[in-house]
């Protein structure tokens, strides 16, 4: 079963301000990026790009920690030279946009960086097809560990989206989740669709042995049953 709300009808809580991107100068952290814009412009929200270097990709020069140093700095150098000619080639939106490039931890510089710039949302592109394995990447560990709502884009959002899916199951978390779908879908003129699974696992879990197992009869779900969830 499904239940609708019209977003419209509702007084946004919440004004998104402030977003992240987790931008990895590849085609992941420019569809993070066009779907930060689409909500950019409909919140009238700032973006920050966020590119971060891996400091232990150099190990091999811990022997050498001037050389080390040195290759550090090029490759940030390089970077901001990359992220500036992203944002100077969005001609339309180039206030919008400022940038910064870290070195760490990716999953914990983006932590961070939304932390000290009080950030509204993070936007991460999803990891690569060819290369899909979501449990210990990025994205996936700024889903568990974020202090605020993380996007993980696939594809660019829809400019003219109207439809919002919001599974619940009515935990307190589902509840925060559902606060962030509304008013997200507020920004839109849009609509949310709630969505709650009932397990009948539970109904059907007795114990039996082999001489037993015949002779239960397993109860029939009713309407009341469910009509709590």
């Amino acid at each position: 079963m499904l239940s609708t709300l019209r977003c419209r009808e509702r007084p946004r809580k919440h004004r998104l301000e402030r977003i992240i991107v987790g931008h990895d100068l590849s085609s992941g952290g420019a569809t993070a990026l066009e779907s930060a814009l689409v909500l950019a412009r409909r919140c009238d929200a700032t973006i920050r790009l966020i590119h971060v270097i891996e400091a232990h990709h150099h190990a091999l020069h811990v022997s050498q920690p001037k050389s080390r140093q040195s290759k550090i700095e090029e490759k940030v150098t390089k970077s901001g030279a990359d992220l500036e000619e992203i944002v100077e080639s969005r001609t339309d939106c180039r206030r919008r946009i400022n940038y910064e490039v870290r070195v760490g931890n990716p999953f914990f510089e983006l932590i961070l960086a939304a932390c000290a710039w009080r950030a509204d949302l993070i936007v991460v592109g999803a990891p690569d097809r060819q290369l899909f394995h979501l449990l210990g990447s990025t994205a996936e560990r700024l889903v568990r560990k974020s202090f605020v709502p993380v996007l993980v884009s696939r594809k660019p959002l829809n400019q003219i989206a109207q439809r919002f899916l919001v599974p619940t199951d009515f935990s307190l978390g589902a509840r925060r989740a559902a606060e962030v779908g509304i008013n997200l879908a507020d920004s839109f003129g849009g609509r949310i669709f709630f969505f709650h699974a009932f397990d009948p696992t539970p109904w059907y879990s007795y114990p039996c042995d082999e001489d037993t197992r015949g002779l239960i009869t397993l109860p029939e779900l009713t309407v009341d049953d469910v009509e709590g969830d």
